[in-house]
This record gives structure tokens, C-alpha cells and sequence, in this order.
């Protein structure tokens, strides 16, 4: 597939189609079309004739790097919303070369939000310490993409959970549509982190307080959730003391296995 057809195909065919999934995001046909579409698009791009950053003349750009961008880019805002990590992982690494490498290119509109969304998903998968690396090589942190995952990180670590939960409500608000899927990811990260320390400082509470600590609004995910953390419920109270002094029992006994092992073992050699 040459420049023109893949022009094309990107143009008159995906382009249109994510227009369609922007305002659709439920819609299993329009996610099916998108992706093949994209499916397509990735291996035409095989076919093209990208050169070393040093083999062009920054005066006399071929279209077809701008092309291959723009399309990576996409690609990546569809891992997302696919819920695809490491395909979002492999557009991301190669976009960097494109952001990094090629800096005759004037920046992509993309990059910044390319970029933030980056960093988000490093953020709700927990991944602080490769946050702050990321975050550091980013040249221009003012925007609103980069600023939006660094608040989000901010309210993470002080605890203000709340604020996660309503930025994620808001999305559309501040034009992070399609940032959803992350937050989503972000506001699970933050519940369970809650619930460790939940496990930790009691050793039971009602569902009522759970509820209203874990930000859940329906007993369905309520319901879902405690099941998923292997929580004992009683006459609606949570009993995490349970799930901790089994734990503990079996580290105890871990231990004293491993003492009865060494005192054997010393033995012998005396």
C-alpha cells in the first residue's frame, strides 16, 4: 500500500469511523470497524520508507512521516479505549522516536495529549517510580493533558481520593473523553489501596460504611468487589479479621518452620 492509498484509507475511511466511535463509545460494531480499520492502516505503514532522522533534509519533509505519526498516534488513543495495554505500550514506545529523534518535525498537536495519557496509565497501574522517569523527560509540562495525570497523581499520594473519582466523572467537561477508560482503571487502583489499609485499621465494618468509604454507587459493585477481595460477610457486616489472621497464622507458621529447619540443620553440623 503506497502513501496515496494509505492516505487515503486513513482519511475517508478511519478518521470517519472514529468521529462515529468518539460520540459511541459503547458501540461494539463501531469499536469491531476501528479496529480493523487501524488493523489495516499499521500494516500499510510496513510498506513505507521511513528513514533515519540524519537521511532527511529538514527542509524537505516526505508526507509520508507525517502520516505514520498521526497514524501511531491513533493507534494509541485506540489502545485505550480498548482497554489494551501493551498494544498502548508498543504505539507509545514508538511515537517517543518520533517526538525525540525527529526534531526537525514540527510537534504533533497529539503529543501532548499522547504524552499525558501516558502517564496516566503508569499511574493506574500503580507504576509511580516509571511516573516520575516519564514525567521528567517531558519537556513542556504545561498543558492540560500532562497537568490533569500530575493532579491525578498528587491526589493519589495525599489521599484525596475524592477528587480522582470526580475528575473521572468530568471528563468530558475539560475535553479528556477518551481518557475514561484510564480513570476507570485509576478509580479500581484507589479503591483496592483503600481496602488495604481498610484490612489493616479494622477488623470489621458495616456495608453501609464501606460503601460510602469505597465510592461504590450500587450493591451490585459493592457485591462484586467484596467478592473479589474474599471478604466474609455477616449479617451485612464486613469481618476482615479473617483474611488477616489467616495470613498471619501462615506466616507464623512459615517462620517457625524455617527455625525448626535451621536449628536441624545446625545440629548436624555440630
Amino acid at each position: 500500500m503506497g502513501v496515496p492509498e494509505l492516505y487515503q484509507k486513513f482519511t475517508n475511511e478511519f478518521k470517519p469511523a472514529y468521529e462515529m466511535l468518539s460520540t459511541n463509545p459503547n458501540s461494539p460494531d463501531l469499536m469491531d470497524q476501528c479496529k480493523q480499520l487501524m488493523t489495516d492502516l499499521r500494516i500499510g505503514l510496513l510498506d513505507l520508507d521511513i528513514k533515519l532522522p540524519s537521511q532527511y533534509d529538514p527542509d524537505v519533509i516526505d508526507k509520508e512521516i507525517y502520516l505514520s505519526r498521526e497514524i501511531l498516534e491513533y493507534g494509541a488513543i485506540m489502545s485505550v479505549l480498548n482497554r489494551d495495554d501493551k498494544g498502548l505500550e508498543n504505539y507509545v514506545a514508538q511515537l517517543k522516536s518520533f517526538y525525540n529523534d525527529y526534531r526537525f518535525l514540527p510537534d504533533s498537536e497529539k503529543k501532548d495529549s499522547i504524552l499525558g495519557l501516558y502517564l496516566l496509565y503508569l499511574l493506574s497501574n500503580n507504576r509511580i517510580g516509571e511516573f516520575h522517569t516519564e514525567l521528567e523527560l517531558i519537556p513542556d509540562q504545561n498543558n492540560k493533558y500532562v497537568n490533569f495525570s500530575v493532579t491525578m497523581e498528587r491526589d493519589k499520594m495525599e489521599g484525596r481520593y475524592n477528587k480522582i473519582f470526580q475528575a473521572h466523572e468530568n471528563l468530558d467537561g475539560k475535553g479528556l473523553g477518551f481518557y475514561s477508560p484510564l480513570t476507570e482503571k485509576l478509580c479500581d487502583t484507589v479503591r483496592n489501596d483503600i481496602a488495604d489499609s481498610l484490612e489493616t485499621a479494622y477488623e470489621s465494618l458495616s456495608i453501609g460504611q464501606l460503601q460510602q468509604l469505597l465510592l461504590l454507587d450500587t450493591d451490585i459493585s459493592l457485591n462484586q468487589f467484596i467478592s473479589e477481595r474474599g471478604w466474609n460477610v455477616v449479617d451485612n457486616v464486613i469481618h476482615f479479621s479473617t483474611v488477616n489472621v489467616l495470613e498471619n497464622e501462615l506466616d507464623a507458621l512459615e517462620i517457625i518452620g524455617q527455625s525448626l529447619q535451621y536449628a536441624h540443620e545446625l545440629e548436624r553440623i555440630i
